[in-house]
């Protein structure tokens, strides 16, 4: 069976559903080029071990003629990408670094895009295949390691957004959600953001012991947090489906840090959901940081809800 190389969007599916990062890795010579020869065979094959993946599936070949597929989408392999190790991801399936698919997966896509999409690489979940559960892992990518590729694959269209984008990548996020809810607060206004202060994402707070200590736990995560002004962001995806145990570690957690001389901003999912309810959240928020809280763009309603649409958010006006 021929091999196949996966391209930008597909492997960036695939490894949004990685667990752990493969840690084989194959060098794609221009002699080894021709063994990457797509067809109908060895793209079913890709999808039946992969079948939560989007169809067509996008593909690299190395050979003008191999372009034209009816299966797949196909894209030219550049002279820089035989300059990077693939990881073998199954059996005659090979991916480019993460780092490398972003960038092909970046061509005539936004910021914004490639924000979110490089927050999702550093993250530190994936999604599990036949269910929206998350799954906890180690980041597959850094910031670090996004800038340095951009640095080496300049003639990779969907370079430039990549390396504009890198300023506002978060990292370390535990979901979707809290990558939406951080770029949400951090990006600059012209691009519908409320431009505060990069915040840490699941930043660990140990509870030590102090005078009217209820921690049942020998430290706290805080979703998104600005440790120098003591203030942290929970994001309550959906306080009514928490058990009775969860909601009392909640109360114990937010008490605590409290107690500790955090100031604890809950976000529902409604509000998230809604950008003149996060009006009053990010006004709330950028009072706790002492922010200037002041809007220069004219047209910002119409970039918030263009930012809200690309997050995946339902924005409500």
């Amino acid at each position: 069976m021929s091999k196949i190389a996966l391209f930008g969007p597909t492997a960036l599916e695939l490894f949004g559903h990685t667990v752990h990062a493969p840690l084989q890795r194959r060098a794609i010579t221009s002699e080894r080029a021709a063994e990457f020869t797509p067809s109908k065979r060895v793209l079913d094959h890709v999808h039946s071990t992969f079948p939560f993946l989007s169809r067509p599936a996008h593909i690299t070949v190395f050979d003008r003629k191999h372009r034209r597929q009816k299966y797949a989408r196909c894209h030219l392999g550049t002279p820089a990408l035989l300059n990077f190790d693939f990881l073998h991801v199954g059996d005659g399936i090979l991916a480019p670094p993460p780092e490398v698919a972003l960038v092909q997966a970046m061509r005539g896509r936004s910021v914004i895009q490639a924000a979110a999409q490089g927050s999702a690489l550093c993250a530190s979940y994936s999604l599990h295949a036949d269910s929206p559960t998350i799954i906890q892992r180690e980041p597959i990518a850094t910031r670090a390691s996004l800038e340095m590729v951009t640095r080496s694959c300049s003639s990779i269209p969907g370079c430039k957004t990549v390396r504009n984008a890198l300023p506002w990548i978060l990292p370390h996020a535990a979901s979707p959600r809290e990558i939406a809810l951080g770029l949400v607060l951090f990006l600059p206004v012209r691009l519908g953001g409320y431009g505060l202060p990069r915040p840490t994402l699941n930043f660990p707070i140990p509870t030590g012991k102090h005078p009217g200590n209820l921690a049942d736990r020998r430290y706290y995560v805080a979703d998104l947090c600005w440790p120098h002004a003591h203030l942290i962001v929970e994001y309550d995806s959906d306080a009514f489906h928490l058990t009775s145990d969860q909601h009392y570690h909640d109360i114990v957690k937010r008490t605590t840090l409290e107690s500790m001389g955090y100031h604890v901003i809950t976000v529902s999912r409604r509000q998230l959901n809604d950008p003149s309810e996060m009006d009053k959240v990010a006004a709330c928020i950028a009072k706790a940081l002492q922010k200037e809280w002041r809007f220069r763009v004219r047209d910002f309603p119409t970039r918030q809800t263009q930012l809200w649409t690309i997050l995946g958010l339902a924005p409500n006006r």
